[in-house]
């Protein structure tokens, strides 16, 4: 016996039934898309935003690192006689209070 390699009578069957279900009851199909869609955007708008935290966390980090490398180099400075308590003082105080590393000054 040969056996047929195509999805037989059987296969043509089911095909039938999903497609009377999806003409009879469209709406219902319709309604599982939309569905389906909304929580892909939402899931979506939710990964996007956790992306944008883990991106925003890591910025701080690597400002918070650069500061504190900048703060190590006004230590040595101050230690090797480079720059007097009070220049320290005020680098340190401009480097604390987050007004950003452009307007430090060596």
């Amino acid at each position: 016996m040969k056996k047929s390699s195509g999805i037989g009578c059987a296969g043509i069957f089911a095909i039938m039934i999903v497609v009377s279900l999806l003409v009879t009851y469209w709406y219902v199909a319709l309604a599982l898309i939309v569905l389906a869609g909304a929580f892909w955007w939402y899931w979506r708008k939710q990964k996007t935003a956790e992306d944008a935290q883990k991106a925003a966390a890591a910025e701080r980090k690597t400002q918070t690192q650069r500061q504190i490398e900048q703060l190590r180099q006004f230590k040595q400075l101050l230690d090797e006689g480079a720059i007097t308590q009070a220049e320290y003082d005020r680098q340190k105080r401009k480097l604390l209070d987050d007004d950003g590393p452009d307007d430090l000054q060596f």
